[in-house]
């Protein structure tokens, strides 16, 4: 921003109305291509005067200055002065003082000292310096004459300064910035909203992405920002109710890239947030799957059983892509539960997901019973035998009051390494044992099944129990490898 656009009011309105959630909810949906706008998406609107002040600092910064009038120097006189304190500060002009400073700066300049020199403008100059980062800053007369620093440490020190501003300060000018950004500004105000790691980015990035028509959202490079900032700040963001209520309406492409988001980032409330996407359209369903089988992303460890036994529901799906990207999540999440959803699978008439649920039973059960349908039926047969036969025999032993036998009978269960998923529910209930040897042996246990319910299982166990009990239970499961 340069000072004949000078925007130097900036504020905390901003904040209250374009970050929170109240004023997020009624962000228009990006659905479609009619959204309602006064001018076609994408394009720059006419400027309008900034009136709104930046919110202030706090802490150990001063109060904002207000210098009398004249009493800031042009470009030229500040060309010839020693850079400032790094103190925040405010000037009557941030805009012209950001000029100034890089006005001033020799060639031999450090980025960081530049940086000081920015920073100790005061909040006022945070939207200049995003305007740099955006590339509207003029250095052309500066380069021209050989005079001010590299364009290396222009751009190491704005993005310095940048980075040493509250994430309320850059959100705010960020919202402001984006009334005169088009497609390819939109996709840099995004990236530089996520990077605050703030929750209160996230409403401000899904209206900045609502600007965009589902044509643009369709293209990966427009999606990649919006993912990533997303996955950084979802997190935290989700706790609000009519937040996450607002995400969930959201349709066409933005929605396959918020569950995408909501996905990789793995926190519980995020993946509330995608399942409850499932079933609005087939594009949606696929990019949920797709993600789900990310090979860093542990499904297993994150997803609850409610969420898997939806996974399981989906192999039923009337599109083949959709069986059969299924087939994969839930191999990838090796879900022994799964086990009949999956052999039934192995006769589809799409040979592609007889495949994949092949390829899906091995990953969940530990078995190769190779490419016979035949085989892996009987496999089937021999494990539900052993439930209706066996287990109830042992399971009986494990809620018997003998130490010795409840140990045992727990280890019986878990000779079978693709049923261990069943007995989550047990072994959470040897947890409140007064034997501290059985509460170790469940904590095995759990962590041996390791699916999202059975570590969740001990966190709440953790939170349930107190003294001896709660010292029991930390020694357990700090004794399991």
């Amino acid at each position: 921003m340069s000072s004949s656009r000078n925007r130097g009011g900036w504020g905390a309105l901003i904040l209250s109305s374009a970050i929170s959630v109240v004023a997020f909810v009624a962000v228009p949906r990006s659905d479609s291509s009619d959204a309602s706008t006064d001018r076609p998406t994408g394009t720059k609107p006419s400027p309008r005067p900034a009136t709104r002040p930046l919110p202030v600092e706090t802490g150990d910064t001063e109060p904002d200055a207000t210098p009398e009038a004249g009493a800031n120097p042009s470009p030229t006189e500040l060309a010839g002065a020693k850079l400032a304190p790094a103190r925040i500060t405010t000037t009557a002009n941030p805009a012209e003082a950001v000029t100034g400073a890089f006005a001033k700066a020799t060639a031999g300049i450090g980025a960081a000292e530049l940086a000081d020199a920015l920073v100790s403008i005061g909040p006022g100059a945070a939207p200049s310096i995003l305007h740099g980062l955006c590339g509207h800053l003029d250095f052309e007369k500066l380069d021209e004459s050989g005079a001010g620093a590299s364009a290396e440490v222009r751009d190491r020190a704005l993005r310095d300064a940048w980075e040493r501003y509250s994430p309320a300060i850059r959100l705010a000018a960020l919202a402001d910035e984006a009334d005169f950004a088009d497609i390819d500004g939109l996709r840099v105000l995004i990236g530089l909203a996520g990077e605050t790691g703030d929750g209160a980015a996230v409403p401000l990035v899904l209206e900045l992405a609502g600007r965009l028509d589902a044509i643009q959202l369709a293209r990966p490079y427009v999606q990649e920002p919006i993912e990533r900032s997303l996955v950084r700040c979802l997190p935290s963001a989700l706790e609000s109710s009519a937040l996450r209520d607002r995400v969930a309406e959201f349709r066409g492409p933005l929605s396959e890239t918020i569950v995408r988001a909501a996905v990789l980032c793995g926190a519980p409330a995020a993946l509330e947030v995608a399942f409850e996407q499932l079933g609005h359209s087939t594009n949606t369903d696929l990019a949920l799957l797709v993600a789900l089988t990310t090979p860093e992303l542990d499904t297993r460890r994150i997803l609850r059983d409610s969420q898997l036994e939806a996974l399981r529901d989906l192999t039923l799906s009337r599109p083949p892509e959709l069986r059969r990207a299924a087939c994969f999540a839930l191999g990838h999440a090796r879900d022994g539960g799964a086990a009949e959803a999956l052999v039934a699978c192995l006769d589809d008439v799409d040979p592609l997901v007889a495949s994949a649920a092949r390829t899906a039973l091995r990953a969940a059960t530990g078995k190769d019973r190779g490419v016979s349908a035949d085989e892996w039926r009987f496999w089937l047969e021999e494990r539900q035998r052993w439930f209706t036969e066996q287990a109830p025999a042992i399971v009986e032993l494990v809620r018997g009051e003998d130490y010795e036998q409840v140990v045992s009978g727990v280890d019986r269960l878990f000779e079978r390494a693709d049923a261990r998923q069943e007995w989550t529910g047990l072994c959470t209930d040897l947890l409140d044992s007064d034997s501290p040897r059985v509460v170790r042996r469940a904590a095995e246990a759990l962590l041996q099944i390791g699916t999202a319910d059975a570590l969740l299982a001990i966190e709440q166990a953790r939170a349930r129990l107190s003294g001896p009990r709660l010292r029991m239970l930390e020694a357990a499961v700090a004794a399991v490898p």
